[in-house]
C-alpha cells in the first residue's frame, strides 16, 4: 500500500521546526495522520500531512487549508483543537515540493471502530456516543461546518468500554 511506504518515509520527520512525527495513526483519501510530538512544549500531538500526490494541486491545497482555517475556527468540548499548520513537510521523493501539515490535538484512547471490533457495546454507551458526535457536528454545523467524511474510526474517547460518562471528540 504506498500510503503506508510513505508513511515511513516521514516518520522521524521535524516538521514546522518543533513537531517530530511518529508513526502512522490513520490514513484518509487525501492525507496521513501521525502521532507527533511538539518539541517545544513536551506534548503529544498529531499532525496531519497531505499525500505527496496533491501537493502541486491547488484545489487539493486550497481544500485542505481550508479545512485547517475551519477546524480552527471552532472550539467545542466534543470536537479536536487545532493547533498549527504550515507547509514544511519534506519526504517527496526528492521533489522539493513542499506540503501541507495540520498540528491537531492528540487524544489517549481508542477509536469507535476499534471497541466495534471487540463486539456489541451497551445500549447507555451507544446512547452516550450519539449524543457526543451530534453535539459536536450539530455545533459545526450551525457554523456552516461540514465533516465530509465522518467515519467510527474518527470518534475517540478515553473510555469507550465504561459505563460512566465518557468525553469523546472527532476532527472538525
Amino acid at each position: 500500500m504506498p500510503g503506508r511506504e510513505q508513511g515511513r518515509a516521514l516518520t522521524g520527520l521535524v516538521v514546522g521546526g518543533r513537531f517530530r512525527l511518529g508513526e502512522l495513526i490513520g490514513q484518509g483519501a487525501m492525507a496521513e495522520v501521525y502521532a507527533a510530538v511538539d518539541q517545544n512544549l513536551g506534548r503529544d500531538v498529531a499532525v496531519k500531512v497531505l499525500r505527496a500526490q496533491y501537493a502541486g494541486n491547488d484545489e487539493f491545497l486550497g481544500r485542505f487549508r481550508g479545512e485547517a482555517r475551519a477546524a480552527a475556527s471552532v472550539s467545542h468540548p466534543n470536537l479536536v483543537n487545532v493547533y498549527d499548520t504550515g507547509d514544511d513537510v519534506g519526504g517527496d521523493g526528492g521533489q522539493g515540493v513542499a506540503r501541507p501539515y495540520i498540528v491537531l490535538e492528540r487524544l489517549p484512547g481508542d477509536t469507535l471502530a476499534d471497541a466495534l471490533r471487540g463486539g456489541r457495546l451497551a445500549l447507555d454507551t451507544v446512547i452516550d456516543i450519539a449524543r457526543q458526535v451530534a453535539d459536536g457536528v450539530g455545533f459545526a454545523h450551525r457554523r456552516n461546518l461540514v465533516h465530509r467524511d465522518l467515519k467510527p474510526a474518527d470518534r475517540k474517547s478515553t473510555r469507550l468500554n465504561s459505563s460512566h460518562s465518557q468525553q469523546s471528540r472527532m476532527p472538525s
